[in-house]
């Protein structure tokens, strides 16, 4: 197995490609440099991936519905703490069809009104719905404990007041600033690897030349608090949570803690 990799790491576009031949299919993931890290507003960075897949300048959301289950592929746009983006899965024949329509639903996305409207009571209701949780709602009070303002204590999802507050035109104007902080596409399956990547780097090239960086914010810093209680509703299992912030993700012995802390059975 092989792989080709063109672009810079950090910003402008960076294309990956890999044989992959187990199976007749393939796997294209588009990474988007944004997220929760630094989405204007809670909630905005998930809204604006699920909104990638909700129409584009020349289809709307259920051609392109119609359009993928037609020929069996799996769109899904997502967001996450660092990144937006796309997953779309297809059979391994169809990989030119896959890399332009992901190429379309990043380029392309007009982030419709009455989409970004389902969007917001969708994610809504997904975070209605974890509040019931007793474990979900422990956990909550334990990030914004120990990440304090930083986005890291706040649900990925938002909160209510700032979902109500959601508009298209926001998701827009971070989607547009994401991509210009780099993009990262990664396609792998039975494909030719020299031509996939061709294709992608053609089909991804208008934002080939976008170049700076996402603000990052500072580290995070622990609330003062060193002990807080939640209350749950009668007869739901208690819940106890303890940490501490530990060392940032480029630290030299940041893949060592980790598998210490499998060793010592807390997972990574």
């Amino acid at each position: 197995m092989t792989s080709v990799a063109e672009g810079s790491p950090a910003t402008g576009l960076r294309v990956a490609v890999r044989r992959h031949a187990v199976s007749p299919s393939v796997a294209v993931r588009v990474w988007i440099r944004g997220g929760l890290l630094v989405e204007p507003a809670p909630g905005v960075g998930l809204a604006t991936g699920r909104l990638l897949v909700e129409g584009t300048r020349s289809r709307s959301w259920d051609r392109i519905a119609r359009r993928t289950e037609d020929r069996g592929m799996d769109v899904t746009g997502f967001g996450s703490p660092e990144c937006t983006g796309l997953r779309v899965d297809a059979l391994g024949s169809d990989w030119r069809s896959a890399v332009r329509l992901a190429a379309e639903l990043v380029i392309e996305s007009t982030f419709p009104a009455d989409r970004c409207r389902w969007v917001r009571d969708q994610t809504l209701a997904e975070l209605e719905g974890l509040a019931e949780q007793p474990e979900v709602v422990a956990g909550w009070a334990f990030l914004e404990q120990l990440y304090g303002t930083h986005p890291w204590g706040r649900p990925l999802q938002g909160t209510a007041a700032s979902l109500d507050a959601l508009r298209p035109e926001a998701c827009a104007g971070f989607h547009a600033q994401s991509c210009a902080n780099g993009v990262i596409v990664s396609i792998v399956g039975d494909i030719d690897e020299d031509e996939t990547a061709a294709l992608a780097r053609e089909s991804f090239a208008p934002l080939a030349a976008l170049d700076s960086r996402p603000p990052w914010p500072p580290p995070p810093e622990s609330a003062a608090e060193r002990l807080r209680e939640v209350e749950l509703p009668p007869g739901e299992q208690a819940q106890v949570l303890a940490g501490h912030l530990t060392v940032p993700v480029n630290h030299p012995d940041f893949l060592a803690l980790e598998v210490a802390s499998v060793f010592l059975g807390s997972g990574p």
